[in-house]
């Protein structure tokens, strides 16, 4: 039941992720958005985005089977990293953390208690590999994205 009611609570945020035209042109919001945060690049304080496309828990509800799908707004010449699934990081509390399929990409998520309300997310740190070299990026200052 608590998992149904996450995932209706996100689905009920669905409508407030998307993005209309001329909102945030130079952004792609892929089009199974369940929920979007916005936050402010570190170094350049250009608008970046964490992007939840599926959650739910493998097993019983608690926050050690919880899992997310994300994506970041991060690109560099047409290029992102891919999905990846996040899960709680044991002994780290308040911390998302996975692995690209690529084996090489990685994002943590930090936010407070519980961790499976993404919601609170406050700020992610993503490496990925493009073409021959890795970005690393961190997004700080997460909120609800807002039209």
């Amino acid at each position: 039941m608590k998992q149904l009611l996450t995932l209706l609570v996100f689905i009920g945020l669905y409508s407030t992720a998307q993005a209309t035209p001329g909102d945030h042109d130079h952004i792609e919001f892929p089009p199974e958005t369940l929920l979007a945060l916005e936050g402010q690049d570190a170094i350049s304080k250009e608008e970046c985005f964490l992007f939840i496309t599926d959650l739910g828990y493998e097993g019983t509800e608690s926050p050690e089977n919880f899992y997310a799908k994300v994506l970041t707004s991060y690109s560099h010449d047409h290029q992102t990293a891919e999905a990846i699934t996040v899960r709680a990081v044991p002994g780290k509390s308040g911390v998302l953390s996975g692995l690209g399929v690529n084996g090489q990409d990685q994002i943590v998520i930090f936010l407070p208690e519980p961790v499976t309300d993404l919601r609170l997310a406050q700020s992610f740190n993503l490496k990925w590999w493009h073409v021959n070299h890795f970005h690393n990026n961190r997004c700080v200052n997460l909120q609800i994205h807002q039209h």
